[in-house]
């Protein structure tokens, strides 16, 4: 990690952070999560666009440290804020692949869901403070924040077409069949199947395949010790079709929580 310090641009270095304990379910779907983040990380390494500089381990320049007066203490996810503190005052964000941090993830549901609020709420709060920022300060403006919004809102859009698509269906089936039943008639005929698919349908359908592909990449790319052991295909899969599921679900509540000013640790 020192080694990019070479470079006087480079205002801070961060490194592989990977989960160590992956006993329970769901510490096995956050250590695919972590390796999948660890995988975007260097991609968006190539585009100078890192967001994040993560708690467990991070190295700094002390001038560079010094010059955006160190860490916000008022915000939740300040390793996130700094990262793009420093990206405004055009410094650059490195990644060493081959440095490890290894983070104990949350190992119940609730606690899961506390840290996901805190990350959500913290990113909040920096999109909020870096808000005059679009299309300016280099690739903070013109990329790290139109970046995070996008990923915020297709994640949303996401879960609105899923909840829109099982309501109207459930909808439809009903009153289907109950006017069926009054009027006496068939509840179904070949002459209503359709065999078109939806374009909504494809469009999501199309989406799947491509995240899990580019999930199956990310953990190729991923040598390990070999006492972890390799993901099998059912965690995988429960990770896409689930777990993900629940992003955009959270940053609901995270958005709530931040509209209403509940912005404290653990909550």
């Amino acid at each position: 990690m020192v080694g990019f310090f070479n470079d006087e641009k480079v205002g801070s270095v961060t490194c592989s952070v990977l989960v160590h304990n992956r006993k329970k379910f769901i510490e096995k779907l956050q250590s695919i999560e972590y390796k999948v983040i660890k995988f975007s990380r260097k991609l968006l390494e190539f585009v100078d666009s890192i967001y994040v500089t993560p708690g467990p381990l991070g190295i700094f320049r002390k001038s560079a440290f010094d010059k955006v007066g160190g860490f916000d203490v008022n915000n939740l996810a300040e390793d996130i804020e700094i990262t793009w503190h420093l990206q405004a005052e055009g410094y650059k964000v490195k990644m060493s692949v081959p440095a490890r941090a290894y983070s104990v993830a949350p190992s119940k549901i609730n606690a899961w869901v506390k840290q996901r609020n805190r990350w959500n709420i913290g990113g909040l709060q920096t999109i909020s403070k870096y808000n005059n920022d679009w299309f300016r300060k280099g690739m903070l403006g013109n990329f790290i924040l139109p970046f995070f919004v996008f990923s915020w809102v297709v994640g949303l859009f996401g879960l609105g077409v899923f909840v829109y698509r099982i309501l109207r269906l459930t909808i439809l089936n009903f009153v289907s069949t109950k006017l069926s039943v009054e009027a006496q008639t068939a509840v179904l005929r070949f002459s209503d199947i359709n065999l078109v698919p939806n374009v909504l349908i494809f469009l999501g359908v199309t989406v799947f395949f491509l995240s899990f592909t580019y999930t199956i990449m990310a953990l190729l790319n991923m040598s390990e010790k070999s006492h972890y052991g390799r993901e099998n295909f059912f965690t995988v899969g429960f990770y896409m079709l689930f777990y993900l599921l629940a992003y955009p679900i959270i940053l609901i509540i995270s958005g709530y929580k931040f509209l209403k000013g509940d912005r404290k640790w653990g909550r």
